[in-house]
């Protein structure tokens, strides 16, 4: 067709469309054992993502209602008598244990800690929050709420051996370096709790010279000048 009119010969060829279709059904026919293999794993994956996540859903919804009137009744308690009965505190424990990998467990210790604390149960709930079934990645907001919790606690506790574990183990983590200002000041903390005033001298100045700007910059100053006037110190 150079001269670019239509021949005999050419009006007898197959269309482009027509030959590369052909082809392409051709294909399609070769490997259908394929194709229809990768799309049932496609449904049957996107039918066991939808039914995880309904299951999930369905998991911390349940967990929310069974906690939520046992959390109230310790908190009714400790508005009223400051401090919290044995009852409403086995109540508790057996709602969490019943519900223990629930993020919604390890939610309301964390929420329920300072009132725990409140009533001399820091000891109790830190042996409870360590026993949660549900752990976060190392990523997730909540691993650093979970230690920044257990670390207090271990230290309302007077276990600063296990505070400073703790908070150690926070501040190894670079996803979390939201909550590294405060492990660090804690952990200066715990090292004053175990008398090791050369460390926890030590753990605050780093608080100063890497969070210079921040709350626990400030604290850590006090920390310092409070240590100056120790006798011996």
């Amino acid at each position: 067709m150079a001269s670019g009119k239509l021949t005999k010969e050419d009006l007898k060829q197959p269309d482009f469309f027509q030959s590369h279709g052909t082809q392409l059904a051709e294909f399609i026919l070769k490997f259908q054992g394929v194709f229809l293999t990768i799309g049932a794993l496609i449904l049957v994956g996107g039918l066991a993502w939808i039914g995880i996540s309904y299951w999930q859903s369905h998991r911390e919804n349940a967990a929310t209602t069974a906690l939520y009137p046992v959390e109230k009744k310790i908190q009714d308690e400790m508005e009223k008598n400051k401090t919290i009965s044995d009852a409403a505190l086995q109540d508790y424990d057996k709602v969490l244990r019943d519900h223990s990998s629930a993020r919604s467990s390890l939610v309301s210790l964390i929420s329920l800690s300072p009132s725990l604390i409140k009533a001399g149960k820091a000891s109790w709930a830190l042996d409870e929050i360590s026993k949660a079934g549900y752990q976060p990645s190392n990523r997730d907001v909540y691993f650093g709420l979970e230690k920044m919790t257990q670390g207090l606690l271990a230290l309302e506790s007077q276990q600063p051996d296990k505070a400073a574990e703790i908070y150690q183990q926070l501040l190894a983590q670079d996803s979390q370096k939201s909550f590294h200002a405060d492990a660090l000041l804690k952990l200066g903390v715990a090292y004053q709790m175990k008398k090791d005033i050369a460390k926890a001298r030590e753990t605050f100045e780093r608080v100063r010279k890497e969070h210079p700007r921040t709350q626990a910059g400030e604290m850590a100053f006090e920390y310092l000048l409070a240590l100056s006037q120790q006798k011996g110190a």
